[in-house]
């Protein structure tokens, strides 16, 4: 019922409607016999009507009429005029906290001086016995001086009505300010306490969860539990986590723990006490007005000295950091920093190589990839509990990346952009994908960011899967970029950075990028390497020739970088938004070296000692080896005796497996270019003093896999640049200059690629991940008329035996080998394991890690135990160390 200027109700006369409040309509009128200005709420005529529900409102309401508090707005009364009953309120004049949240987030300093005072009224209306029940920022007023007052304490009991009830009842369609008595503002479901959302009793402990989520959103601006409906609200209650990554950076550590104190889920563990929140906020403004606590994230200082962590293990998770000294306060003893390692299951081992760990915002969940058995996982740890978990349906996943409510995991399998809820489901499929260099879930806009290949621009795909994937970046071929890589967001999800890989060395130290989305302006941060992640949403960290470094971002700038540690393997590290640090320790590439092993699974040591070895070739007759090493920047091709011996050096190439020519006279290979990253395919004699011959000057995505029998050509796998699509070509070397055709047609966004043909050059062997993994397959040549399926459980780098009766191949760490025939038809038998080894060295791009001679002896490359690359380092509150440092000024 809406009520004219004029009405009377009492005593009272109705100037103006001031709104519409969860409990009733709320008017501005005039208290004629104490001339002053009151706020008149009018309760429901369902409410009027009920005499038992009106019975236990008088006597409530008696009860908050007693509360006399600076901060809660008093109740002066109760009116009416026929059928027409009405609270009369002190009237506050000024602004409400939801108000002022929606013009922007609230200062530290001034959210912590409201939050203050919203503890005190909480905790004067606890001593009294009464529980608010619908504390939100629609229901608290700042006025002009800053007075912060509560405004309708007690009236959801009052009034007979269960906000979780009332809430559940009504679509969050209605866009209207509020509801009418049958239900209570559309926000309120947002900061209902899970006891409340389940229609559960409660007690004073409900309304310090609401003030948790109060003081969340003033910080930060946003609703630390949102939802479209109101049943997605509820939901988001009860299960999710808040996003503590979203406080800004300033936030003091005694604010931290009041949030997480005040919103942990079960009651037994939450904040008692209204006056312990009180205490907590006084010592944090305490301690920042005693300049122990940080400046303003606007004032800037050159990084600190580092961490100094102790032990040696893990003392490369955060060893010589450091952080621009200003951005938290840093009470007297900060929350300790924690260190630990999460292994593997049993049976199963690390995936690395890309960016195979991630870390739940929260920080309360590690995923990884993992290898087993049963194939390749990804599996989630709580740091909270012992044992990982497989997550059903990620069969083959790679680059995991949490949802921001961290319900959620995107990954990348079988040729697609996938995801699946942790709380049980089939995986859903969101978008195709050739491969994925990073996946990145957008902090509000729900949805993916990723790179569909690997020489693509970033692209994104809504989470829901209800739209195609957007192209969202675009590639500089004047600057000579070929991909854009690993996205990550900072500025609440404003900013995207990005790394850039370029086939020139002008962007070497200026490789991660900055794109502001709202106006698609676009910078590049002098900070070369792979950006993976930021804490309290200033703390840049990215990967830079296996080390990992830090440098504080601020206003589209990085400081100046400092070296953080420099074990982590190339994007296998991550930080979440709240600061838990995680990585892979990367293996010790000099501590590698060469075994022999026999047709029947027996291993020795070749005499090389340890370099870094990564990826081997016999010579024809099987008497010489050439072998790639590689340190920490180049690499370089060496040839030696196959048994062991001194290694030569004939040249420095790129990347990619050396390939012996037929009558053993040449060796071919992926070159450098002197002064940039463009790679060549050229070959080079196989003896000392000789120069490269260039074959193919462009060869950006080229890897060489064999030298035709009849030594006229090349097979290589080459990608196309606009679909990503890996095909085998025979480049044909008596042509000049060479030129290559594909040699396997197949359909589909997939890859194609090891191409290996049989000494008769009749068959050709290949590796495929159609079915949503990398196998190994045979068929006819040149012509297609036959093929088979070789390898069961995955398999790479398919070499023929020097008779062409057998292809072995790796499968995870594992060499194997299958009989094929091709009379009466082409046939494979099932695969026989040579040697199973966790040392041996997995596969990577463009490096063949095995090959035989023709007596069948296997060279293999093999790493030194102790470096393995088999545990993750988990770093908690790391920051905290940092901020402590920082305010003691380094010392």
């Amino acid at each position: 019922m809406s009520l004219n200027a004029g009405t009377r109700i009492g005593a009272h006369e109705v100037l103006a409607r001031l709104g519409e409040g969860g409990m009733g309509e709320v008017y501005r009128a005039r208290d004629t016999k104490l001339d002053r200005d009151v706020a008149l709420k009018i309760l429901p005529e369902s409410f009027a009507s009920d005499p038992d529900r009106l019975m236990r409102f008088e006597r409530e309401a008696k009860t908050l009429a007693a509360l006399n508090h600076p901060h809660i707005a008093h109740i002066h009364g109760i009116e009416d005029s026929g059928t027409t009953r009405a609270l009369i309120m002190e009237l506050v004049e000024g602004e409400t906290l939801a108000d002022r949240i929606a013009r922007r987030q609230i200062p530290v300093d001034e959210a912590l001086s409201i939050a203050r005072q919203i503890a005190e009224a909480l905790e004067a209306a606890h001593d009294a016995g009464i529980i608010h029940r619908d504390l939100k920022p629609a229901n608290i007023k700042v006025r002009p001086d800053g007075t912060v007052k509560v405004l309708d304490f007690g009236l959801a009991k009052a009034l007979g009505t269960n906000p979780a009830r009332a809430a559940a009842d009504h679509s969050a369609s209605i866009t209207s300010p509020a509801m009418t008595m049958q239900g209570v503002i559309l926000g309120t479901a947002a900061y209902m306490s899970p006891e409340q959302a389940r229609g559960q009793t409660v007690d004073g402990r409900t309304d310090l969860w609401a003030f948790g989520c109060v003081l969340f959103e003033m910080l930060t601006g946003m609703r630390v539990f949102a939802g479209q409906t109101v049943t997605d609200a509820l939901a988001a209650v009860v299960k999710e986590e808040p996003r503590w990554g979203d406080l800004p950076a300033e936030t003091p550590i005694p604010v931290h723990r009041l949030l997480r104190r005040c919103l942990t889920k079960d009651r037994r563990k939450r904040l008692a006490a209204a006056a312990d929140a009180r205490l907590d906020i006084e010592e944090a403004l305490d301690t920042a007005h005693t300049g122990v606590a940080a400046r303003t994230t606007r004032e800037r200082s050159p990084l600190a000295m580092g961490l100094g962590l102790a032990a040696a293990a893990i003392a490369a998770a955060a060893g010589a950091y450091a952080l621009g000294a200003r951005g938290a306060a840093v009470p007297s003893t900060p929350v300790p920093v924690t260190r630990f390692v999460i292994s593997p299951p049993p049976g199963t081992q690390l995936v690395t190589g890309h960016r195979e760990v991630a870390v739940s915002p929260d920080g309360q969940r590690i995923a990884f990839i993992a290898r087993g058995a049963a194939g390749q996982h990804i599996y989630v740890r709580r740091v909270d509990t012992l044992a990982p978990q497989q997550v059903s349906g990620t069969e083959g996943a790679r680059d995991p990346a949490f949802s921001p409510d961290g319900r959620w995991l995107a990954f990348h399998a079988g040729n697609k952009i996938r995801k699946v809820n942790l709380d049980g489901g089939s995986p859903a499929v969101l978008a195709d994908a050739v491969h994925s260099h990073g996946l990145a879930w957008h902090p509000t806009e729900d949805a993916i960011y990723f790179a569909p290949h690997e020489l693509s621009p970033l692209w994104k795909v809504p989470a829901d899967g209800g739209a195609p994937p957007a192209q969202v970046t675009t590639l500089d071929a004047a600057r000579g970029e070929r991909s854009h890589e690993w996205p990550v967001f900072a500025d609440a999800g404003r900013t995207l950075l990005f790394s850039v890989n370029a086939n020139t060395a002008a962007l070497d130290e200026e490789s991660v990028s900055l794109l502001t989305l709202s106006t698609n302006v676009r910078t590049t941060l002098r900070a070369g390497g792979t950006a993976f992640g930021f804490a309290e949403g200033r703390e840049l960290l990215f990967v830079r020739a296996r080390s990992v470094v830090g440098a504080r971002y601020e206003e589209g700038r990085l400081g100046s970088p400092e070296l953080l540690n420099s074990d982590a393997a190339d994007n296998g590290a991550v930080l979440s938004s709240n600061g838990t640090f995680a990585y892979v320790p990367a293996p010790d590439f000099k501590r590698r070296s060469l075994v022999s092993i026999s047709p029947d699974g027996q291993v020795s040591d070749v005499d090389f000692g340890q370099q870094g070895f990564y990826s081997v070739a016999f010579s024809p007759d099987g008497r010489r080896a050439a072998i790639a090493i590689a340190d920490d920047s180049s690499s370089a091709l060496h040839v030696a005796d196959a048994g062991g011996g001194p290694l030569t050096a004939l040249a420095r190439p790129g990347s990619g497996t050396p390939s012996w020519s037929p009558d053993g006279k040449w060796i071919a290979g992926m070159v450098r270019q002197p002064g940039t990253n463009s790679l060549t395919v050229a070959r080079v004699a196989a003896e000392p003093g000789r120069n490269w011959e260039v074959l193919v000057a462009d060869a950006l995505e080229d890897v060489v896999s064999q030298w035709t029998p009849d030594g006229r050509g090349l097979l290589i796998s080459r990608r196309d640049s606009q679909t990503g699509r890996r095909s085998p070509m025979r480049l044909a070397l008596d042509r000049t200059p060479p030129s290559a055709s594909i040699i396997v047609d197949h359909v589909g966004n997939h890859i194609v690629q090891s191409p290996a043909l049989s000494p008769d050059g009749r068959w050709l062997a290949y590796e495929s991940n159609e079915s949503g993994r990398l196998e190994v397959y045979v068929q006819s040549y040149p012509s297609a008329a036959a093929r088979v399926q070789v390898s069961r459980d995955g398999g790479s780098w398919p070499t023929w035996t020097r008779r062409g009766d057998s292809i072995y191949f790796v499968a995870g760490s594992a060499i194997s080998s299958s009989a094929i025939t091709t009379q009466p038809a082409l046939q494979s038998a099932a695969p026989r394991m040579i040697v199973n080894d966790p040392l041996l060295v997995r596969v990577t791009a463009g490096a063949k890690p095995f090959d035989i001679a023709p007596d069948g002896r296997i060279l293999a490359i093999k790493e030194d135990g102790s470096i393995r690359s088999d545990h993750i380092v988990v770093v908690q509150n790391w920051l905290n160390e940092v901020h402590a440092r920082n305010a003691q000024g380094g010392k």
